[in-house]
């Protein structure tokens, strides 16, 4: 039985370039399946024409992760939010949910996802790959920190559920595992009390040097709020915005706040409605400047004093006109390892609190020579981090090599190639990715 394109699927060359755009994949076949059964007839029908098989959510990839040449590439991304919110607060999702969707039609139930990312218009099943981290993260962690359970379909197209009890092994390798060992169709997490209002508290850091060391004092704090954060490269200096979120303003829980927020004046803080939709926004007309460039993106993770010396490295380049050319962005987050969590082995966080920087290329499209540079400046921007302990964000651009796979995860890189060889003895299942 051979496979058939659904008769709505567009032309597959809609369908051969990612979010990063520098990298062009054309697949023999696009399959849109929506029901598990269909999942699996697919994987079993592909395995049987020896078909490579790759799992698509939005695309916003930067280095072809969800790209395949000549094989059979799947949809898993619906604007239609498909979920159930369960008694206990859960919600219960199918991964080709948009993120934006879900967190609308929570709200509207009064609950919210723990963690959201900056740009939302991703698949729940995209960034559960990858690991997930936006301005919550300062206290909530990773969305991979939130699952309880997922509904795995193996390359063969088995589906098995999973949890920390149950196929455990496949649950710590399937979340931030960039779908190695299976495709994740639904997941059952935790979601949190509405708070559609977010009181933020803006600081200026001179340097980046200065912004790092101005992150000093979250080593200590283990407060509740503030419980949003996320910082911004702009003219020089960078932006550092703390938010704390609320219900209504009769209703603020600030908690008590420390370190250099108490000193923050008046004039440096305001109230926003619906903050996560806010930031959205903004991020998505940003990106809508750039659409003919291409977009040579990557993240790098550390502990404070491995990002102590990478930003103090990235200072020093910055004044070096290679390494700024094209260079539209840098963004920072941190993130707190919630207590008595699972363990991921190929997840972004290196420590207890974590800290990454994000360097965002735009290179104008036909120009060879500053998308070669831009790709080399992120060759050495992963170097360093590695000097420094540190380790990249899945979702981005990385030349990847055998010895840097294996000096980055070390023992868990090669359990990942012995649950792939024993799932996928022939390498049909998102081979290439990692």
């Amino acid at each position: 039985m051979k496979l058939q394109r659904k008769k709505k699927i567009k032309k597959l060359s809609e369908y051969s370039k990612d979010f990063g755009q520098f990298l062009e994949k054309t697949p023999l076949r696009v399959v849109k399946a929506t029901r598990e059964d269909q999942i699996a007839r697919c994987l079993k029908m592909a395995r049987a024409e020896s078909l490579s098989v790759s799992v698509r959510g939005a695309g916003h990839s930067s280095n072809g992760q969800s790209l395949n040449e000549g094989g059979l590439l799947f949809l898993n991304f619906s604007r239609r939010p498909r979920f159930k919110l369960l008694e206990n607060g859960c919600v219960e999702v199918l991964t080709q949910t948009c993120w934006y969707d879900l967190e609308k039609a929570l709200n509207r139930l009064g609950r919210s996802v723990p963690v959201m990312t900056k740009y939302l218009n991703l698949s729940v099943g995209g960034t559960l790959s990858v690991g997930g981290y936006g301005v919550r993260s300062l206290v909530q962690g990773g969305q991979i920190d939130h699952v309880k359970r997922l509904r795995l379909i193996l390359p063969e197209g088995k589906a098995l559920s999973c949890s920390p009890h149950k196929n455990s092994k496949l649950f710590q390798y399937a979340l931030a595992g960039l779908g190695q060992v299976g495709m994740i169709e639904e997941v059952v997490m935790k979601t949190l009390p509405y708070h559609p209002l977010t009181f933020l508290y803006f600081l200026e850091s001179k340097s980046l040097s200065h912004y790092a060391a101005s992150l000093e004092w979250l080593l200590d704090w283990k407060e509740e709020v503030p419980d949003h954060f996320s910082a911004s490269f702009c003219k020089g200096k960078m932006i550092s915005t703390y938010g704390v979120g609320f219900s209504s303003i009769d209703s603020k829980r600030f908690g008590r706040i420390s370190g250099p927020l108490t000193k923050v004046p008046s004039q440096n803080t305001k109230v926003i409605q619906d903050y996560h939709f806010a930031l959205h926004s903004v991020q998505n007309e940003w990106v809508s400047r750039f659409q003919k460039h291409f977009r040579v993106w990557g993240d790098y993770f550390l502990d404070y004093k491995g990002f102590c010396k990478f930003l103090n490295y990235v200072e020093g380049e910055l004044k070096k006109s290679h390494f700024s050319q094209g260079l539209e962005a840098i963004y920072s987050v941190v993130m707190r390892r919630p207590q008595r969590r699972l363990f991921f082995p190929l997840e972004a966080r290196v420590s207890p609190l974590t800290f990454g920087v994000g360097f965002y290329y735009m290179i104008p499209w036909k120009r060879s020579d500053p998308l070669k540079n831009a790709k080399r400046m992120h060759d050495r921007l992963l170097e360093k981090c590695l000097e420094y302990g540190g380790r990249p964000y899945l979702f981005g651009y990385q030349a990847w090599g055998e010895s840097i796979r294996r000096q980055v995860y070390g023992e868990a890189y090669e359990e990942l190639m012995k649950l792939r060889q024993k799932l996928d003895p022939q390498g049909l299942f998102q081979g290439g990715k990692f």
